[in-house]
């Protein structure tokens, strides 16, 4: 399969061959307007196509990474967490070349990471948790999170269990809207 990014969002502008447009920017205005103007302005020129593999991938993380965190090695973790991001894609049935979703869940990873390093995790109200592990796609994430776990030596939290599933499930109903 072949990709063509029509722009990026977040908070930070990875650089990439494509525009940028502030997180800010999709919640304050009609995300509608926002993507057919980058479509009628991508009919418009002759754009070159970004076609994302495995290397750019890993790359674009890397380089997210050692530019955003102070505690972890992007490049000494991105193996273990390309791993990780591939285990859960494929247990999950998102698919093995969702490399959008593969770089977010990497990117999610670092910072959970980071958060567990600095013993700040993220907090979820009690009723998510319980909601958390009896959701069906529980075991399945806790089984890939224990091999990561035992990789790099870090506790993951059920708190930071909560928004991988989360993350997960976004995906999933991403995918199942989208396909026809």
């Amino acid at each position: 399969k072949e990709y063509q990014i029509i722009a990026t969002t977040g908070i930070t502008d990875l650089n990439i061959q494509a525009p940028f447009i502030p997180l800010e920017r999709f919640i304050d205005q009609n995300i509608e307007v926002i993507l057919d103007q980058l479509l009628m302005e991508s009919e418009l020129e002759e754009t070159e196509f970004i076609s994302l593999d495995e290397e750019s991938a890993k790359n674009t993380c890397v380089e997210f990474i050692s530019d955003n965190f102070i505690f972890i090695n992007g490049s000494k973790l991105i193996d273990p967490m390309w791993q990780f991001s591939t285990q859960i894609s494929q247990t999950t049935g998102i698919g093995d070349e969702e490399y959008g979703f593969k770089i977010n869940l990497v990117m999610h990873t670092a910072g959970m990471i980071e958060r567990i390093i600095r013993n700040e995790p993220l907090t979820v109200e009690e009723n998510e948790l319980t909601n958390t592990t009896n959701d069906p796609l529980y075991s399945q994430l806790a089984a890939s999170v224990v091999l990561l776990e035992d990789q790099i030596k870090v506790k993951v939290p059920i708190e930071e269990m909560y928004y991988l599933l989360r993350l997960v499930h976004n995906q999933l109903d991403k995918k199942e809207y989208t396909v026809p």
